[in-house]
């Protein structure tokens, strides 16, 4: 009697242990291969890295010293040219 419960209880664990490997066939699985495929086309995308073909090697990211003062310059004369025309509208004539 006991032999043909335990039985039984195999069988039933077995089962679910064939229907979690279908699962993990089925669905798992295939989510993974086209997440790599998916992860492997966005690499395909990137440039590689190596000097000549990075787009990003960190060398002068932020330009030059005299394309930075040159920068500063242009900013400060037209802030203050911008000022002045600001200055000059907000005055109205009186007539």
């Amino acid at each position: 009697m006991k032999i043909a419960e335990r039985i039984d209880y195999l069988r039933k664990v077995n089962l679910s242990r064939v229907a979690e490997l279908e699962y993990m066939r089925d669905y798992e699985l295939k989510e993974f291969s086209a997440n790599t495929k998916h992860l492997t086309r966005l690499l395909d995308l990137l440039p590689m890295l190596n000097h000549q073909r990075c787009f990003y090697s960190g060398k002068h990211i932020e330009g030059s010293r005299r394309r930075k003062k040159r920068f500063i310059n242009n900013s400060t004369a037209s802030g203050e040219s911008y000022n002045n025309e600001i200055i000059s509208s907000s005055y109205t004539t009186v007539s």
